[in-house]
């Protein structure tokens, strides 16, 4: 494999760009902790931490060992260290583990965790949040795949895309659009991990997907569902704080809004929280958004999640994509306002990956490691390379011998004999010319397929290539585990775009 490496181009203001950039200095209000290994560590040796109780931890490891994750349940059960740790992501439930993003979050969060317990020598366990609350199942729906270098899209045929998504069990329709996608994408792992049961939730077989992908990668998966019956203390103590917490998301968007433009979280006044309806809905509550108990029934919004999970568990890192990253920064005073310790804001590992035939025809289109992450609409035109120095030397040989041939001709029998010679000259131009002319439209014409094939990778649907395509296609064919192969030599800390460039024997079959 051969890696590039490449930072944005030009300035930018927004949390992304300065923490990627090592610019932490520059956002420090905003992200207290610098997103290193050493400020990681200093900060989880210095705070105190609130710890999850056994009831939750046997829950979390059960909940693990249920959906097929042992090496998750074990991961849950060193949660009973009283000096463990937490690093921690999260995404919505989508199918075959999500876009190529979810395996980026998560990879960062696991290699965080195992780099972060080895400075300290103590428990850090990687805790993914599998967003079963979320009750836009609209925006999970689409399934990208890439098929014969075109993007093509289905929608999971959900019966009410409104619902949340621990509400949704596998029917005969979504067992079937399953089924589709993972022939389409030649699975090569255990079945069992990854086809989906009718009549299992539409969550566990997410959670299932994103196993699949990082397989061999161990991760506590945690849904909602199994805090929810411990979260009466959560709501008794945001009710208590409920103003506070109010005004702490005012002056932090006000703040945010200062430093980098229009905050992208808007709840409104009070209102920080859903309630779960029997049929499976979520509403937002109204202005009593803190009530006394929970029962089984309430649910955070984005801006209280962050203080949510903190008040479960010892949680030092958050790893984000770019606009979690951006409303981090927004809703980090609500973490402070329940007195809880402000997580360090990790960028997420990104990458974009290309394949031997697409990195050829990277190389024929001329576009370097910066270029091709540009819109595909700025790319330059296919090359003639080398054909228009040949075209050129050519005419600057004919135009000197035509020259030098006048210069000599004295004589009418000379003069004809170089009128001929002109005349034959000017033929074999014009079959020349009329070949390169042809060879030029030919390779044109290949290089402007190359050139939408290579942007249908890079930039499907508009979108950058790792926000569309399940990493599970663009591994198509592989054994499961590959994931962990290529990304061994990468660290997780160096926050520059990866420009993944896989070699032959990087998919070979094995024996």
């Amino acid at each position: 494999m051969k890696i590039e490496w490449r930072n944005p181009t030009g300035v930018s203001k927004t949390p992304d760009f300065y923490l990627r950039n090592q610019r932490h200095d520059e956002v420090r209000d905003y992200y207290p902790v610098a997103p290193t290994l050493d400020g990681i560590a200093r900060h989880g040796a210095r705070e105190k931490w609130r710890r999850p109780p056994q009831s939750l931890v046997d829950a979390l490891a059960a909940a693990n060992e249920e959906i097929g994750n042992p090496a998750g349940a074990a991961l849950a059960r060193r949660l009973s260290d009283p000096t463990s740790l937490v690093v921690t992501t999260g995404q919505q439930c989508h199918a075959l583990g999500g876009p190529a993003m979810v395996a980026h979050k998560a990879l960062s969060m696991v290699k965080i965790a195992e780099s972060l317990e080895q400075k300290l020598g103590v428990p850090v366990i990687p805790l993914y949040w599998n967003h079963a609350e979320d009750h836009d199942l609209a925006e999970v729906a689409a399934c990208a795949l890439l098929r014969n270098q075109e993007v093509q899209v289905e929608d999971a045929p959900f019966s009410d895309p409104h619902r949340t998504a621990e509400s949704v069990l596998i029917d005969e329709n979504l067992a079937g659009f399953a089924d589709r996608q993972i022939r389409e994408i030649r699975w090569r792992g255990d079945p069992a991990s990854l086809v989906p049961r009718v009549g299992m939730k539409w969550s566990d077989w997410s959670a299932q997907g994103v196993l699949a992908t990082l397989h061999g990668i161990p991760l506590v998966i945690v849904e909602p569902r199994v805090i929810r019956p411990y979260s009466d203390s959560f709501w008794t103590a945001a009710q208590a704080r409920g103003p506070e917490m109010t005004r702490a998301f005012a002056d932090g968007t006000r703040a945010f809004e200062s430093k980098f433009g229009p905050a992208p979280l808007q709840s409104p006044s009070g209102a920080f929280a859903f309630e779960l309806l029997a049929d499976g809905r979520r509403v937002r509550l109204s202005e009593t958004a803190f009530p006394t108990s929970s029962g089984p029934n309430r649910s955070p919004d984005a801006a209280l999640r962050a203080s949510y999970l903190q008040w479960f568990f010892p949680v030092v890192g958050h790893v984000f994509g770019p606009t979690e990253l951006a409303y981090f920064g927004q809703i980090s005073p609500m973490i402070r306002a329940m007195g809880l310790p402000v997580p360090a804001a990790l960028p997420r590992f990104t990458a974009t990956w290309l394949r031997p035939r697409e990195e050829k025809w990277r190389q024929e289109l001329g576009l370097g490691g910066q270029a091709i992450f540009a819109d595909p609409e700025t790319w330059p035109e296919p090359p003639m390379g080398e054909d228009a120095a040949k075209l050129q030397t050519i005419s600057e040989r004919r135009q000197f011998a035509e020259a030098a041939a006048q210069a000599m001709v004295e004589g009418e029998p000379l003069e004809r004999a170089f009128a001929q010679l002109q005349g034959k000259w000017q033929e074999a131009e014009s079959k020349f010319f009329s070949a390169i002319s042809k060879e030029k439209e030919r390779r044109g014409e290949a290089g402007r397929l190359a050139r939408h094939r290579l942007a249908a990778l890079v930039r499907p649907r508009g979108l950058p290539q790792e926000r569309v395509l399940p990493f599970l296609n663009l591994a198509a064919g592989q054994p499961p585990g590959r994931l962990g192969e290529w990304t061994a030599q990468v660290d997780v800390f160096d926050y520059r775009h990866h420009l993944m460039v896989l070699e032959e024997t990087d998919l070979a079959f094995p024996n």
